[in-house]
């Protein structure tokens, strides 16, 4: 929600979408950390923030191939590439 500051209806419709269950969030747990911190010791260079490394991290482990984000940057597509091979494709809303 934090890209989403100065949008309160776009808030809103987030909001209403993890209601509906359209989005969900997945769980992290310690079994995912060491693979985080390789993943953002790999894009050190960028810098990967610890949202990113959980983001790709979930994603490889659930097998999703579609991320809804509002966040645009390229790291994370990059890294989501990378890391799920280069059949992937990042959905960016």
């Amino acid at each position: 929600m934090y890209l989403l500051g100065d949008l309160p209806k776009a808030q809103e419709a987030i909001w209403e979408m993890l209601a509906r269950g359209v989005l969900q969030f997945l769980p992290l747990d310690l079994t995912d950390v060491p693979r985080m911190r390789e993943l953002m010791s790999k894009y050190a260079d960028r810098p990967m923030n610890l949202a990113d490394a959980a983001l790709v991290r979930v994603a490889e482990r659930e097998g999703i191939r579609k991320i809804f984000t509002v966040d645009r940057k390229d790291l994370v597509s990059t890294a989501f590439t990378d890391e799920c091979g280069p059949t992937s494709s990042l959905e960016t809303t």
